[in-house]
């Protein structure tokens, strides 16, 4: 039973047992998927993956991807997309 208050990210719904260092988990019912991470922020990375866009409530990019000037262009932003981090 889980006794933390819920995370809502992307219409997900992050939760974490009311157990000493138990992951946070999610599961999206539309998609058949599901994730443990041992941080929220992974477990946002996680979601974001699987959704397959770039999150349009990143406090980086607000899902724009961000300005390289290197690059002369916009890239992915490392917080949204999670494949390109890694």
């Amino acid at each position: 039973m889980t006794t933390n208050a819920p995370l809502i990210h992307r219409n997900i719904t992050i939760t974490r047992a009311d157990v000493p260092g138990a992951p946070y988990e999610w599961i999206h019912d539309e998609g058949s998927a599901h994730g443990q991470a041992e941080t929220i922020e992974q477990a946002r990375r996680q979601i974001n993956l699987h959704l397959g866009s770039p999150d349009p409530d990143c406090p980086a990019c607000r899902g724009t991807g961000r300005e390289d000037w290197a690059y002369l262009g916009i890239v992915r932003c490392d917080l949204c997309w999670a494949v390109d981090a890694a």
